[in-house]
C-alpha cells in the first residue's frame, strides 16, 4: 500500500476506505476501556462469578425468552450470587 495524501492505494491500484486500512483502531484506549468496566463491575474475580452464573442460565432449563430475562436481571447487580430459577 502506498500513501497518497489522505488516501491510501492498495496492491490493485484503489482507494482502499480507513475502516479496512485498520489505522483507525487503537487498542491501548480498547483495554483501558475494558480494564475500567471489569473494575467498574467489581473486579476480575466479580466478572467470573458473572460468566458463572450466566453460564448456569443459559444451560438450565426454560426458553430463550425467560433464559434472556433471566440474563437481565442477574446482570443488574455485579457478581452476585446465583438466584433460584423459578424454571
Amino acid at each position: 500500500m502506498r500513501a497518497t495524501g489522505k488516501n491510501r492505494i492498495g496492491a490493485r491500484g484503489r482507494r482502499v476506505p480507513t475502516s479496512v486500512r485498520g489505522d483507525g483502531m487503537d487498542f491501548g484506549k480498547l483495554a483501558k476501556g475494558a480494564k475500567q468496566l471489569i473494575d467498574k463491575r467489581g473486579g476480575a474475580e466479580s466478572v467470573k462469578e458473572d460468566a458463572e452464573e450466566l453460564k448456569n442460565i443459559a444451560t438450565g432449563q426454560g426458553n430463550l425468552a425467560d433464559k434472556a430475562k433471566e440474563a437481565v436481571e442477574a446482570l443488574k447487580v455485579p457478581g452476585a450470587p446465583d438466584a433460584p430459577t423459578s424454571s
